[in-house]
């Protein structure tokens, strides 16, 4: 295994910053591209586990893809000992946004046998809408209605702002979605279903209106580091917000020039709002290691 105060001495000075943040509270971290984001999250994880004694299974890593959580969680397993990984029940926990709140809702409330909306349902449920409402339009005409009304709904259950979610939809979509986003929603909780962004909607409801629910998850994760904050919406930060016990220790990094899931109503703003918020102490890493 790799000496953790060898690596330490190996990052420059904004990345051992980052890595050895004593806290207690939350740090953002401001990283472009090539500035080693990735480096900086696993030693982090290590420093928690190995300096500050924090136990792993109290650490909760989130991203975006699960590519993305499967590459680091690789990464970090590849430098840490066969001890320190043999007990499965201790582990840190690596996943993304939708997963952990997934996670969430299958340990606290019940839910039914295929739960889980696909994207492939769902765009069956439009098409029915849309035969009814538009029966001369042609099957591609429909099929792009679809899809926008897909996007534009998934936008509006993230942000709650109707009026933009609507914005780029044809006038005749923009007339009839309330009508056909009432008939989605009546369908699907008649069948029983769940779609990603109710999963959202779902915890943070869960997590604001009971108590010990809330408090237990927070129990559960000490530590939570955040992977591309930039992609955060609204809603998923509330959500995370509701994770975090006092004093926050939560580790977000992000680059706030980019960001790539805006149609999920993403906003780099949630990076200042969280930096204003909680006080955070800010770090940047201003080395760009693949120039």
């Amino acid at each position: 295994m790799p000496d953790l105060k060898t690596e330490l001495e190996r990052l420059n000075p904004a990345q051992r910053e980052a890595v050895t943040y004593a806290g207690p509270g939350p740090l953002l971290v401001l990283a472009g591209p090539g500035s080693g984001k990735t480096h900086v999250i696993t030693r982090r994880v290590r420093y928690l586990t190995e300096v500050m004694h924090v136990p792993p299974e109290k650490i909760l890593v989130l991203t975006f893809t699960k590519d993305a959580a499967t590459s680091m969680e690789a990464r970090y397993r590849k430098e840490i000992s066969a001890k320190e990984h043999s007990n499965p029940q201790k582990t840190v926990n690596f996943g993304t946004i939708h997963s952990i709140f997934y996670h969430l809702l299958l340990h606290s409330i019940s839910l039914p046998k295929d739960h889980l909306l696909s994207e492939i349902e769902k765009k069956k449920v439009f098409l029915r809408l849309l035969e009814r409402l538009l029966p001369e339009a042609n099957f591609m005409e429909k099929n792009n209605f679809a899809m926008d009304l897909i996007s534009a709904i998934s936008y509006y259950k993230n942000t709650g702002k109707k009026n933009e979610a609507v914005r780029s939809l044809t006038p005749f979509l923009q007339e009839c979605f309330d009508e056909l986003f009432e008939a989605y929603e009546s369908m699907r909780k008649k069948a029983g279903k769940l779609d990603f962004d109710d999963m959202l909607a779902d915890c943070k409801r869960l997590l604001s209106k009971d108590d010990v629910l809330r408090e237990y998850w927070q129990s559960q994760f000490e530590h939570i580091l955040i992977d591309e904050f930039q992609d955060v919406n609204p809603a998923q930060y509330e959500v995370m917000k509701l994770l975090s016990a006092p004093p926050h220790n939560l580790f977000a990094v992000g680059d706030d020039d980019q960001s790539i899931y805006g149609f999920r109503g993403a906003n780099p703003r949630v990076m200042q709002d969280f930096a204003k918020e909680y006080h955070a102490k800010q770090v940047t890493l201003n080395v760009n290691y693949r120039c």
